[in-house]
Protein backbone atom coordinates (compact mmCIF):
# COMPACT_ATOMS: atom_id res chain seq x y z
CA UNK A 1 0.00 0.00 0.00
CA UNK A 2 3.04 2.74 0.91
CA UNK A 3 4.06 2.39 -2.64
CA UNK A 4 1.02 3.57 -3.96
CA UNK A 5 0.26 6.14 -1.61
CA UNK A 6 3.58 7.04 0.26
CA UNK A 7 6.87 6.26 -1.45
CA UNK A 8 8.73 9.52 -1.22
CA UNK A 9 12.65 10.15 -0.75
CA UNK A 10 14.25 10.52 2.70
CA UNK A 11 14.84 13.78 2.25
CA UNK A 12 10.60 14.42 2.47
CA UNK A 13 9.27 15.23 5.61
CA UNK A 14 7.98 11.60 7.53
CA UNK A 15 9.96 9.85 5.56
CA UNK A 16 9.94 6.21 5.55
CA UNK A 17 6.10 6.11 6.75
CA UNK A 18 5.79 3.62 9.41
CA UNK A 19 3.81 0.86 6.96
CA UNK A 20 7.10 0.91 5.00
CA UNK A 21 9.44 0.39 8.58
CA UNK A 22 6.20 -3.08 9.44
CA UNK A 23 6.98 -3.68 5.53
CA UNK A 24 10.75 -3.85 6.60
CA UNK A 25 10.81 -5.70 9.71
CA UNK A 26 8.15 -8.58 8.29
CA UNK A 27 10.84 -9.01 5.59
CA UNK A 28 13.57 -8.99 7.96
CA UNK A 29 11.33 -12.12 9.67
CA UNK A 30 11.45 -13.81 6.75
CA UNK A 31 14.76 -13.59 5.78
CA UNK A 32 16.03 -14.90 9.51
CA UNK A 33 13.30 -17.52 8.59
CA UNK A 34 15.30 -18.82 5.34
CA UNK A 35 18.84 -18.57 7.02
CA UNK A 36 17.09 -21.40 9.72
CA UNK A 37 15.96 -23.53 7.36
CA UNK A 38 19.58 -23.61 6.04
CA UNK A 39 21.04 -24.31 8.84
CA UNK A 40 17.96 -27.07 9.48
CA UNK A 41 19.11 -28.99 6.83
CA UNK A 42 20.30 -32.20 7.47
CA UNK A 43 23.53 -32.18 5.81
CA UNK A 44 26.92 -31.40 7.55
CA UNK A 45 28.87 -28.65 6.09
CA UNK A 46 27.13 -25.40 5.44
CA UNK A 47 27.89 -25.64 1.54
CA UNK A 48 26.30 -29.08 1.62
CA UNK A 49 23.29 -27.65 3.38
CA UNK A 50 23.30 -24.41 0.86
CA UNK A 51 23.57 -26.50 -1.99
CA UNK A 52 20.73 -29.03 -0.75
CA UNK A 53 18.45 -25.51 0.36
CA UNK A 54 19.13 -24.45 -3.49
CA UNK A 55 17.45 -27.38 -5.10
CA UNK A 56 13.66 -26.40 -4.70
CA UNK A 57 12.48 -23.90 -7.40
CA UNK A 58 11.00 -21.57 -4.55
CA UNK A 59 13.97 -21.17 -2.84
CA UNK A 60 15.54 -19.76 -5.82
CA UNK A 61 12.51 -17.44 -6.15
CA UNK A 62 13.17 -16.82 -2.67
CA UNK A 63 16.68 -15.41 -2.93
CA UNK A 64 15.89 -13.48 -5.79
CA UNK A 65 12.91 -11.48 -3.95
CA UNK A 66 15.08 -10.83 -0.93
CA UNK A 67 17.84 -9.73 -2.85
CA UNK A 68 15.68 -7.17 -5.19
CA UNK A 69 14.40 -6.28 -1.64
CA UNK A 70 17.45 -5.22 0.18
CA UNK A 71 18.81 -3.23 -3.06
CA UNK A 72 15.50 -1.51 -3.11
CA UNK A 73 15.75 -0.43 0.54
CA UNK A 74 19.40 0.80 -0.23
CA UNK A 75 18.47 2.92 -3.14
CA UNK A 76 15.59 4.80 -1.71
CA UNK A 77 17.52 5.32 1.47
CA UNK A 78 20.59 6.87 -1.07
CA UNK A 79 18.90 7.80 -3.96
CA UNK A 80 16.56 11.76 -4.37
CA UNK A 81 14.86 13.74 -6.57
CA UNK A 82 14.68 12.16 -10.15
CA UNK A 83 17.27 9.62 -9.64
CA UNK A 84 14.12 7.91 -6.85
CA UNK A 85 12.67 6.83 -9.57
CA UNK A 86 14.87 3.67 -10.02
CA UNK A 87 14.52 3.11 -5.97
CA UNK A 88 10.57 2.62 -7.04
CA UNK A 89 11.10 0.82 -10.04
CA UNK A 90 13.04 -1.89 -7.95
CA UNK A 91 10.67 -1.77 -5.13
CA UNK A 92 7.85 -2.53 -7.76
CA UNK A 93 9.85 -5.74 -9.67
CA UNK A 94 10.22 -6.73 -5.94
CA UNK A 95 6.30 -6.63 -5.57
CA UNK A 96 6.05 -8.44 -8.46
CA UNK A 97 7.89 -11.55 -7.64
CA UNK A 98 6.10 -11.13 -3.53
CA UNK A 99 2.90 -11.50 -5.31
CA UNK A 100 4.49 -14.51 -7.58
CA UNK A 101 5.70 -16.34 -4.72
CA UNK A 102 1.99 -16.89 -3.42
CA UNK A 103 1.52 -19.48 -5.82
CA UNK A 104 3.05 -21.67 -3.65
CA UNK A 105 0.06 -21.49 -1.45
CA UNK A 106 -2.19 -23.13 -4.21
CA UNK A 107 -0.03 -26.85 -4.36
CA UNK A 108 -2.09 -27.86 -1.36
CA UNK A 109 -5.25 -26.72 -3.01
CA UNK A 110 -6.72 -29.59 -5.04
CA UNK A 111 -7.80 -27.97 -7.89
CA UNK A 112 -4.96 -25.28 -8.23
CA UNK A 113 -2.45 -27.66 -7.08
CA UNK A 114 -2.37 -29.45 -10.54
CA UNK A 115 -2.92 -26.53 -12.67
CA UNK A 116 0.66 -24.74 -11.19
CA UNK A 117 2.55 -27.74 -11.60
CA UNK A 118 1.08 -27.60 -15.34
CA UNK A 119 2.39 -24.23 -15.93
CA UNK A 120 5.74 -24.90 -14.32
CA UNK A 121 6.37 -27.62 -16.87
CA UNK A 122 4.63 -25.27 -19.79
CA UNK A 123 7.59 -23.06 -18.61
CA UNK A 124 10.48 -24.95 -20.34
CA UNK A 125 8.32 -25.08 -24.01
CA UNK A 126 7.61 -21.08 -23.67
CA UNK A 127 11.62 -20.89 -23.21
CA UNK A 128 12.02 -22.66 -26.83
CA UNK A 129 9.25 -20.99 -28.37
CA UNK A 130 11.10 -17.50 -27.56
CA UNK A 131 14.62 -18.53 -28.41
CA UNK A 132 12.71 -19.44 -32.00
CA UNK A 133 10.84 -16.36 -31.64
CA UNK A 134 14.10 -14.37 -31.17
CA UNK A 135 15.84 -15.51 -34.40
CA UNK A 136 12.85 -14.32 -36.65
CA UNK A 137 12.22 -10.98 -34.33
CA UNK A 138 15.85 -9.96 -34.87
CA UNK A 139 16.17 -10.82 -38.14
CA UNK A 140 12.95 -9.57 -39.65
CA UNK A 141 13.63 -6.46 -37.19
CA UNK A 142 17.34 -5.51 -38.79
CA UNK A 143 15.76 -5.69 -42.06
CA UNK A 144 13.14 -3.68 -41.47
CA UNK A 145 14.90 -1.30 -40.02
CA UNK A 146 17.42 -1.05 -42.60
CA UNK A 147 14.57 -0.25 -45.03
CA UNK A 148 12.62 2.26 -43.09
CA UNK A 149 15.10 4.37 -41.65
CA UNK A 150 18.84 3.60 -43.04
CA UNK A 151 21.90 4.98 -41.96
CA UNK A 152 20.77 5.31 -38.54
CA UNK A 153 23.35 7.01 -35.96
CA UNK A 154 24.44 3.89 -33.82
CA UNK A 155 22.88 4.57 -30.52
CA UNK A 156 20.95 2.22 -27.55
CA UNK A 157 17.67 3.45 -29.42
CA UNK A 158 18.49 1.96 -32.16
CA UNK A 159 18.87 -1.49 -30.47
CA UNK A 160 15.19 -0.61 -29.65
CA UNK A 161 14.02 0.06 -32.63
CA UNK A 162 14.75 -3.16 -33.92
CA UNK A 163 12.99 -5.23 -31.33
CA UNK A 164 10.17 -2.90 -30.98
CA UNK A 165 8.29 -3.43 -33.55
CA UNK A 166 8.74 -7.03 -34.74
CA UNK A 167 7.66 -7.99 -30.75
CA UNK A 168 4.26 -5.80 -31.26
CA UNK A 169 3.23 -7.49 -34.47
CA UNK A 170 2.63 -10.51 -32.45
CA UNK A 171 -0.38 -8.85 -30.32
CA UNK A 172 -1.81 -6.65 -33.88
CA UNK A 173 0.14 -3.50 -33.63
CA UNK A 174 1.40 -3.25 -37.41
CA UNK A 175 2.77 0.10 -37.94
CA UNK A 176 1.13 0.72 -40.74
CA UNK A 177 1.67 4.07 -41.10
CA UNK A 178 5.64 3.55 -41.21
CA UNK A 179 5.29 0.72 -43.76
CA UNK A 180 3.69 3.45 -45.87
CA UNK A 181 5.84 6.63 -45.01
CA UNK A 182 3.21 8.43 -43.61
CA UNK A 183 4.15 9.86 -40.28
CA UNK A 184 2.75 12.96 -38.71
CA UNK A 185 4.97 15.89 -37.71
CA UNK A 186 8.24 13.61 -38.91
CA UNK A 187 10.87 15.25 -40.35
CA UNK A 188 13.80 14.11 -43.38
CA UNK A 189 16.40 16.57 -42.51
CA UNK A 190 18.73 15.02 -39.87
CA UNK A 191 20.50 18.27 -38.85
CA UNK A 192 16.93 18.98 -37.57
CA UNK A 193 16.01 16.14 -35.91
CA UNK A 194 19.51 16.06 -34.58
CA UNK A 195 18.76 19.65 -32.95
CA UNK A 196 15.30 18.87 -31.83
CA UNK A 197 14.99 14.63 -30.45
CA UNK A 198 11.43 14.97 -30.25
CA UNK A 199 11.02 15.06 -33.76
CA UNK A 200 10.67 12.06 -35.33
CA UNK A 201 12.20 10.45 -38.35
CA UNK A 202 10.21 10.10 -41.74
CA UNK A 203 10.27 6.27 -42.89
CA UNK A 204 11.17 5.73 -46.47
CA UNK A 205 8.74 4.37 -48.33
CA UNK A 206 9.56 1.03 -49.26
CA UNK A 207 7.31 -1.57 -51.45
CA UNK A 208 9.69 -4.93 -50.17
CA UNK A 209 8.60 -3.73 -46.23
CA UNK A 210 5.31 -4.62 -46.57
CA UNK A 211 5.95 -7.97 -48.01
CA UNK A 212 8.19 -8.45 -46.12
CA UNK A 213 5.40 -7.74 -42.89
CA UNK A 214 2.98 -10.19 -44.04
CA UNK A 215 5.66 -13.00 -44.33
CA UNK A 216 6.62 -12.25 -41.25
CA UNK A 217 3.14 -11.97 -39.63
CA UNK A 218 2.72 -15.58 -41.46
CA UNK A 219 5.50 -16.96 -39.72
CA UNK A 220 4.78 -15.46 -36.29
CA UNK A 221 1.44 -15.28 -35.80
CA UNK A 222 0.11 -18.54 -37.90
CA UNK A 223 2.55 -20.83 -37.27
CA UNK A 224 4.78 -20.25 -34.63
CA UNK A 225 2.04 -19.31 -32.27
CA UNK A 226 0.33 -22.63 -33.70
CA UNK A 227 2.94 -24.75 -32.79
CA UNK A 228 3.40 -22.82 -29.00
CA UNK A 229 -0.57 -24.00 -28.40
CA UNK A 230 0.65 -27.36 -29.90
CA UNK A 231 2.96 -27.93 -27.10
CA UNK A 232 1.05 -26.28 -24.46
CA UNK A 233 -1.78 -28.72 -25.06
CA UNK A 234 0.83 -31.93 -25.66
CA UNK A 235 2.21 -31.18 -21.84
CA UNK A 236 -1.14 -30.72 -20.43
CA UNK A 237 -2.33 -33.89 -21.49
CA UNK A 238 0.85 -35.73 -20.28
CA UNK A 239 0.68 -33.82 -16.79
CA UNK A 240 -2.93 -34.87 -16.82
CA UNK A 241 -2.02 -38.23 -17.60
CA UNK A 242 1.29 -38.40 -14.58
CA UNK A 243 -0.70 -36.53 -12.23
CA UNK A 244 -4.03 -38.60 -12.02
Amino acid sequence: MFMLTDLRPVTDPNSPSILEYFVWAWTTTLIIEEIRQIYSRPAKSLGNKLSDWFQDMWNKVDLLMYLLFIGSVILRLVLTGNDFLAARMCYTVTLAIFYLRFMHMFFVQKAMGPKIIMIKKMMTDLMFFLLIFVVFCLGYGVITQALLYPNTSVSVNLLKDVVYKPYFHIYGELFLEEYAGDVQGCSSNLTEIALDSSKPRCPDANWLAPILLAIYMVLTNVLLLNLLIAMFRYKIGMSIVLLF
